[in-house]
């Protein structure tokens, strides 16, 4: 076989390879559906506590909707313990129905006599996800010092945040805060930005992130038809923005420390792409960093 005809079949595999790769997440969750909440503008602290209440409203929703109506997609031995299960659905309603990008939801289950110097409570876990390092472990490609920053804060959502004179009060032990923020997506040539809300309810140990559009951010993504006149992209159009939902929460399982995380990530990407990275490998980072962190405590 001659030079030429051996690169013309590598070259034939190597299509080959990239077509399946890129058709099978088609396959992936058929049959199963459901409805995703899309952007909404931020113009007020009012516009904030509702939209918070919705997405955590959400997130509970999602995480207990019968196994039924997901497919397992990944399953990861975090630990001997407890394995990282990851499901992901469908979303065939609302904004987000023709994406294409498929919703994921990932559990394992930590133990505490196991993990670093054994003092380790559902608590103490919720708050390290909830701090600048414990952003790191979910995204490690951002830097962390933008995580300690934030458009705008709304204190007194759920009343945890006021003092006794109407001040913010901070709560180290039951941490509790509602923020927008910048996020960005930087991947060399591919770099996205969005702004999000930041829910962290401590009392329940549950957070949820989800793109929305600020007053102070002009701009929406492709999928935005509210009501309001906005902007896609950006005012420079340089800029296309990404989105993202994401919920965590953390509790007692019997003796052990049960993880749950939602996610739902489009940064205008193919959908095949999107959900490669979904369902097969963002939870199980995640999970193994952070495993490893909390050893290190």
């Amino acid at each position: 076989m001659n030079q030429t005809k051996i690169v013309a079949l590598s070259a034939a595999a190597a299509a080959a390879v990239f077509l399946a790769i890129a058709i099978s997440p088609l396959s992936w969750a058929k049959g199963t559906s459901g409805g995703l909440i899309g952007e909404s503008l931020i113009n007020s602290p009012e516009d904030a506590f509702a939209y918070a209440d919705i997405a955590m409203e959400e997130a509970r929703r999602i995480w207990d909707e019968h196994p039924s109506g997901w497919e397992a997609t990944a399953q990861v031995n975090v630990n001997p313990e407890g394995g990282l299960i990851v499901e992901a659905r469908r979303v065939t309603e609302g904004p987000f129905a023709t994406s294409g990008v498929l919703l994921t939801r990932a559990r394992a289950t930590l133990d505490p006599s196991k993990l670093g110097h054994g003092n380790h409570t559902a608590d103490t876990v919720f708050r390290f996800l909830v701090s600048p390092e414990g952003y790191q472990v979910i995204d490690p490609i951002s830097d962390i010092e933008e995580f300690s920053k934030f458009i705008e804060r709304y204190p007194g959502w759920k009343g945890h945040l006021l003092g006794e004179g109407g001040e913010e009060q901070a709560s180290p032990e039951n941490e509790t805060r509602l923020e927008t923020a910048d996020a960005y997506v930087n991947l060399g040539v591919l770099r996205r930005n969005f702004v999000v809300l930041n829910a962290i309810d401590g009392r329940e140990r549950t957070m949820v992130s989800k793109s929305v559009l600020h007053k102070d951010r002009p701009g929406s993504s492709i999928y935005y038809s509210g009501p309001d006149n906005v902007q896609y992209g950006t005012p420079d159009a340089k800029q296309v923005r990404a989105l993202n939902t994401f919920g965590l929460r953390v509790k007692w399982a019997d003796d052990l420390i049960s993880v749950e995380m939602i996610n739902w990530a489009d940064i205008s990407l193919h959908s095949s792409m999107m959900n490669w990275v979904n369902c097969k490998f963002f939870f199980g980072g995640v999970f193994g960093r952070l495993k490893l962190a909390l050893d290190a405590k």
